[in-house]
């Protein structure tokens, strides 16, 4: 004997308790479907979203070629640039991760291959002294620009009450 409290799980009845047509109900279905597969896409991707070759043009930017000062290994001509863009290339296919491979290189290289400085260490008054240096000046001059209108306002009212 089948209990009629029990709902069917026919999507037919199901549609037309929302108030759509079974078309709607299904493409609904099937747009979330794609929408999770593409989800669960990108997140398989090594956790980095980004393709191989794109970690690596990243890490040819913030890495300086040994040769030339000043130059990141993606503006470098050098045969040195280019073997070291390979390396670069050949971790990510082996499954480094881009600190994994900054890290080899500074152990080969010394801090001065990363285009920016380490925030650690001595490297750290690298990032904090200039910000500190611009905080002050400003209150060095906020401080002075106050006594000059302080002295200016002295000396106008005594200016004033000499005119008397």
């Amino acid at each position: 004997m089948e209990s009629r409290s029990q709902v069917s799980p026919r999507p037919g009845r199901f549609a037309k308790r929302l108030g759509v047509s079974k078309i709607t109900y299904f493409t609904t279905i099937l747009i979330a479907l794609l929408f999770s597969t593409q989800l669960f896409a990108c997140a398989t991707d090594g956790g980095t979203g980004r393709s191989g070759e794109a970690r690596a043009v990243d890490l040819d930017k913030v890495l300086m070629c040994p040769v030339c000062p000043g130059e990141s290994l993606d503006q470098s001509q050098t045969q040195l640039a280019y073997q070291m863009k390979s390396v670069i290339r050949v971790k990510i296919n082996e499954g480094w991760t881009d600190q994994q491979i900054l890290d080899y290189f500074v152990e080969r290289y010394g801090s001065s291959v990363l285009l920016e400085p380490q925030t650690e260490g001595v490297s750290l008054l690298a990032w904090v002294v200039p910000p500190v240096a611009v905080l002050l000046s400003l209150i060095v001059l906020i401080i002075l620009l106050r006594i000059r209108v302080a002295q200016s306002d002295k000396a106008h009212v005594e200016g004033s009450d000499n005119g008397r």
